[in-house]
């Protein structure tokens, strides 16, 4: 597991490879409430489930040793956009994402932020994608690329624009090509959106080789704690 301990009002993030979780996956099953069991059932395929249960169970540990309460005893509630919080303790933010192997959860408090890790799995319709769901601008710096780097920048922008999202917690109700993103390798950069009046940074997420993460983080207020 890859843990980042939370630095000048970033959140911790963490992450772990879902084929080898740091805690027994029969142990993590344990730890989830009686509607979650639930909906893992509803996965039709065996690695599925085994996959959400173990996400759900680490991000209860996870949760519960940052707030120093039971995993068993946390309660979530879910926004109109399904995006979850933690029931009494309005305090502590999380945001979670998965993809391939991966499993990311961040976790603080004080500000709103949002993850996005993402495979880069080859794309043979990778142009119209981003020409159907990228700004203008984000197309085009994509393709100033040589071809072998365009991929990566590719999933650089999505990660970011995904991560941006999450944060504010509309999901796609927002369309992906209403604000801007840079889409170059600077580790840190500023999101651009014309209709908000927060400021919103984009941080890559370290990870293995083969997947791009982020993590967009809003200006903390001078009122925050």
């Amino acid at each position: 597991m890859l843990t980042g301990i939370a630095q000048q009002g970033k959140p911790a993030v963490s992450v772990i490879d879902l084929t080898a979780p740091p805690i027994a996956p029969e142990q993590l099953a344990t730890l989830l409430s009686p509607e979650e069991q639930q909906r893992a059932e509803r996965f039709r395929f065996p690695l599925l489930r085994e996959r959400f249960r173990i996400g759900r169970g680490m991000l209860r540990t996870l949760l519960g040793s940052y707030c120093g309460i039971s995993p068993e005893a946390l309660h979530f509630g879910y926004s109109e956009y399904g995006k979850p919080s933690l029931a009494g303790i309005p305090e502590c933010f999380f945001n979670v994402s998965h993809s391939g192997e991966l499993w990311a959860c961040a976790i603080g408090t004080g500000t709103a932020f949002g993850i996005d890790i993402e495979h880069m799995r080859p794309l043979l319709d990778r142009d119209a994608l981003a020409r159907r769901f990228f700004a203008p601008a984000e197309h085009h710096a994509i393709n100033l690329y040589p071809e072998a780097d365009r991929s990566a920048a590719f999933y650089r922008c999505w990660t970011r624009k995904e991560a941006y999202l999450k944060a504010l917690g509309f999901g796609l109700s927002k369309g992906l090509n209403s604000f801007e993103v840079d889409c170059s390798e600077a580790a840190t950069s500023i999101i651009r959106d014309p209709v908000s009046q927060t400021q919103w940074t984009a941080h890559d997420v370290s990870l293995p080789a083969g997947y791009a993460g982020a993590l967009v983080i809003a200006a903390r207020t001078p009122d925050a704690r």
